[in-house]
């Protein structure tokens, strides 16, 4: 995963993690903690999955339970963009 807008030549840092509680669930609760501590209303992290084309079903389905365990309500699967696709490329994905 990777936070923010990916931009062509800059520094965007990805993390790679699992589906277990200590993987993407304590980075989910960690930003929706952060985004609901600036916020004057709760619930305003989105999230954006975006499968790749190494991605199964099974991802797809444990991101979306993984939406529900953290109480993130709002969420949107959407393909990755080309710059999106030279990020994971640049990792080694």
């Amino acid at each position: 995963y990777y936070e923010g807008l990916p931009e062509e030549g800059a520094n965007t840092k990805t993390e790679v993690t699992d589906f277990g509680a200590n993987g993407i669930r304590k980075a989910l609760i960690k930003k929706k903690q952060e985004v609901d501590a600036r916020e004057d209303k709760k619930d305003k992290t989105l999230v954006l999955i975006k499968p790749s084309d190494a991605s199964n079903y099974r991802n797809l389905v444990d991101s979306i339970d993984e939406m529900a365990i953290t109480g993130i309500k709002r969420y949107a699967i959407i393909e990755l963009q080309p710059v999106e696709k030279d990020l994971l490329k640049k990792a080694g994905y």
